[in-house]
């Protein structure tokens, strides 16, 4: 409970970040602080649902929709946020979901660089040499996974035939066991 309280703490903080940063010249303040609550909102749901891959692009659509009101340039916040998401995936998604969440977030993440952001193409390099890092990652993890359930399953049938083994290494007489 608590990493998810952290988790939950530092993307609220990067929201708050980007308000802030918005506070100054929206002009559509409660449209951006109901977008807000609402990728807050989705994001608390990430642990419990099963399948999160579509409240991550739902995520990063309400990023993009919310830049897309109320564009400012030099904002950092908004590239901040599409990047923690990324890092959060690494580890909740399968190897497949994954590599088509690095694409919608790489296509959000170039429309934002292109259209808001003054096309800062370095932006855009650093998060292409992110993408291949966390893609290796994500395989990594997902590989870990499937070893450790192997490793589980494993030691379930060595306790097992252990169990086993010495049951028939004994002798019932009559209600005493004899070794």
């Amino acid at each position: 409970m608590k990493p998810f309280i952290i988790r939950l703490l530092v993307f609220s903080a990067l929201w708050v970040g980007y308000l802030y940063e918005h506070f100054q010249h929206a002009s559509k303040l409660p449209l951006l602080l109901f977008i807000s609550a609402c990728a807050i909102g989705f994001y608390f749901f990430l642990s419990i649902t099963k399948h999160p891959f579509f409240l991550f692009i739902l995520i990063d659509f309400l990023i993009l929709l919310e830049e897309w009101l109320s564009p400012l340039p030099k904002n950092m916040y908004v590239l901040l946020l599409f990047l923690y998401l990324y890092v959060e995936a690494i580890f909740q998604l399968s190897i497949k979901k994954f590599r088509l969440f690095t694409a919608v977030t790489f296509l959000f993440s170039a429309i934002v660089t292109l259209l808001f952001q003054n096309k800062e193409v370095e932006w855009l390099i650093a998060f292409t040499i992110f993408s291949t890092i966390s893609i290796v990652l994500n395989e990594y993890v997902y590989e870990r996974e499937e070893q450790q359930k192997m490793y589980e399953q494993l030691l379930g049938c060595l306790l097992y035939t252990s169990d086993a083994a010495d049951d028939s290494l004994r002798v019932d007489l009559g209600g005493r066991r004899i070794i």
